[in-house]
């Protein structure tokens, strides 16, 4: 239930420091800002450096939003100041190496609730732009790849009702888009689903998902891991809804290896059970509905005839509860108990 695509412009500024003793880099990791939104000050803002400043004027954007905004203000698009964008420092690298959240302070840089972001990096000769994108916050997640941060757009859907999570990894260079997630609030607003990319293995990571449940504002209640060691005999969410009476989260699953490919698994999470199960004998591969008050529109499986099942009705012989084996991901087991609606 993604809305879309969003253009994104991050620009991390990264300067050498060689020698950075750990235990420094220790105490200078953990007083630096890592979350950052549209609105509010950023808690230890820097002076953009001049190198900087010039990179932003001068990169090459998907779009031509400094450039739309120069004009717009009567002036260069090498005459931009400063002033048009606050900077905060963090560690970008395991090896200590420093870099700069830049964030669009200009009107003209601003969407209804969003903002530009930028991230440079500083190679032997000059600042290159290595990311970028408007968003409604970023997080600098505390992850690695290829010994660089890995970074998070995050984006707000239906007037907040659904938040995804674009999260950027570094290669050859630059950030690339390695997938993305998603949070689906329920009807009455109380508990959040989230799917998020899982897959294992290079290549598998939007192939097979991972399922959390949580209360909106509070701790989380249930997990569950659809990937599989090899990233060919996992799952992953092709499709997600909530219940209109908020009972049920249900979602349709894919085989990340291609297997049996008229046969979408149908797993739905229970409020009251808290609790994954799978329908038996159901595929959501030609028909995938949900209506009032927790009916789910599927087929029937092997003979694919279209069916309607009530989930507060269906009985313990009609499902198999899904866990998952830490380590092995996904394992389905029959059930333990049974909790009816």
């Amino acid at each position: 239930m993604l809305a879309g695509t969003v253009l994104v412009l991050l620009a991390v500024v990264a300067t050498p420091q060689a020698g950075i003793p750990q235990a420094q880099a220790q105490r200078q990791h953990s007083r630096e800002q890592t979350e950052f939104g549209a609105e509010g000050a950023f808690r230890r803002p820097v002076p953009l450096p001049a190198a900087a400043l010039e990179a932003l004027r001068t990169a090459k954007f998907p779009d031509s939003t400094l450039q739309d905004c120069a004009e717009q203000a009567g002036i260069r698009v090498e005459d931009i100041p400063a002033s048009w964008f606050v900077a905060s420092e963090l560690q970008l690298s395991r090896a200590g190496q420093p870099g700069l959240i830049v964030r669009g302070e200009n009107r003209c840089l601003w969407g209804a609730h969003i903002v530009q972001f930028w991230v440079l990096a500083k190679s032997a000769t000059r600042h290159n732009v290595v990311l970028g994108g408007r968003a409604d916050g970023l997080e600098v997640l505390p992850t690695y790849t290829n010994g660089y941060r890995d970074l998070q757009l995050v984006l707000l859907m239906r007037a907040g009702a659904t938040t995804e999570y674009v999260r950027f990894r570094y290669s050859g260079g630059e950030y690339h888009a390695s997938g993305e997630s998603t949070r689906d609030e329920s009807p009455d607003g109380i508990v959040t689903a989230i799917v998020a990319p899982a897959g294992k293995r290079a290549g598998s990571a939007d192939s097979e998902s991972r399922i959390s449940v949580r209360r909106s504002y509070g701790s989380f209640l249930r997990t569950h891991d659809f990937s599989s060691a090899d990233g060919q005999h996992g799952y992953g969410v092709d499709g997600a809804e909530w219940t209109p009476d908020s009972q049920y989260f249900v979602v349709r699953l894919r085989s990340s290896g291609g297997h049996s490919p008229m046969f979408a698994p149908v797993v739905f999470w229970s409020r009251k059970a808290n609790r994954f199960y799978s329908l038996k004998d159901c595929t959501a591969d030609q028909t995938f509905s949900v209506a009032a008050p927790d009916k789910v529109e599927v087929s029937t499986w092997p003979d694919m005839k279209p069916a309607t099942v009530s989930l507060h009705e269906v009985k313990e012989s009609e499902v198999t509860e899904s866990r998952t084996t830490p380590g092995f991901g996904s394992t389905k087991r029959a059930l333990i108990s049974w909790i009816p609606r």
